[in-house]
């Protein structure tokens, strides 16, 4: 197994949430969209996936925006990919 196919591994399982509708637009976003970021967007989605998950569903519902307008572009290309 390459480094990449385990890391790619670990960030699928850190994708796994407590809210099935987050799972199913992270997983979505890994198979579709995550391969097409720079390496600087790969960090910050790997940090984005940090916050909890009231305030990840918050921000993917649209109903908040994150305060950092790196993030929120994250969450926008996310949102446009699934």
């Amino acid at each position: 197994m390459q480094a990449d196919d385990i890391s790619m591994q670990q960030l699928r399982w850190q994708c796994r949430r407590g809210m099935l509708e987050l799972d199913l637009i992270f997983e979505a976003f890994l198979d579709n969209g995550y391969g097409k970021l720079s390496a600087q967007q790969k960090q910050l989605f790997q940090a984005l996936l940090l916050n909890s998950d009231q305030e990840l569903q918050s921000w993917m519902t649209g109903k908040t925006k994150p305060e950092e307008m790196q993030t929120s572009e994250l969450i926008k290309l996310i949102r446009q990919s699934v």
